[in-house]
C-alpha cells in the first residue's frame, strides 16, 4: 500500500487517562487490553513515524463540564461516563495519555525520511505534546520526564 504523507493522516482516537489507564474509570474495561497489546507504545510509534515522513498526525479527546450538564447520554455507554464520574474537563484523568516516543535519531531514520522535519501536530480539540525528543530538536526543553 502506498501512502503520500501530504495527504495521510493518523488519527489517535481518545487515547486517554480515564480509558486506558487501570485506575482510569474505564480501566476496567480496556485497561488490561492496552497494556497487553501496548497500545499507547506501538500508537506512539506510529505517531512519531507520521511526523517524520511528513503525514499529519491528530489526537482527539472527549471530555464534558463538571456536573454533566454537556452530556446527553444518548447511548448505555455515555450514561456510564456521569455514572463513573469519567471524563472530567480539566482533570488529569481527562487528558491525552503521554506517548512513550522511541524517537530514532536524524541519523537512524529510514532514506524515505531522512532530512524530513515532523509535521505539527493538529487535534480537533487539543494537540498532545510532541516527544521531548521532538520538543528539544524544536528548540524547547520538552516535557517533563
Amino acid at each position: 500500500m502506498d501512502l503520500t504523507p501530504a495527504r495521510t493522516a493518523v488519527i489517535a482516537v481518545h487515547p486517554q487517562h480515564d480509558i486506558v489507564a487501570t485506575d482510569g474509570a474505564f480501566g476496567g474495561f480496556f485497561a488490561a487490553q492496552a497494556a497487553e497489546r501496548d497500545v499507547i507504545g506501538q500508537a506512539g510509534q506510529l505517531l512519531e513515524a507520521a511526523r517524520w515522513s511528513g503525514a499529519t498526525a491528530v489526537y482527539t479527546r472527549v471530555a464534558w463540564q463538571p456536573g454533566y450538564t454537556d452530556l446527553v447520554a444518548n447511548s448505555p455507554l455515555l450514561g456510564m461516563v456521569a455514572q463513573f464520574g469519567a471524563l472530567v474537563e480539566g482533570s488529569g484523568k481527562a487528558e491525552i495519555v503521554r506517548y512513550h516516543s522511541r524517537a530514532r535519531s536524524p541519523s537512524k531514520r529510514s532514506p524515505a525520511t531522512a532530512g524530513r522535519r515532523p509535521a505539527r501536530n493538529t487535534s480537533s480539540s487539543r494537540a498532545a505534546p510532541p516527544s521531548p525528543a521532538i520538543a528539544r530538536r524544536r528548540g524547547g526543553p520538552g516535557p517533563p520526564r
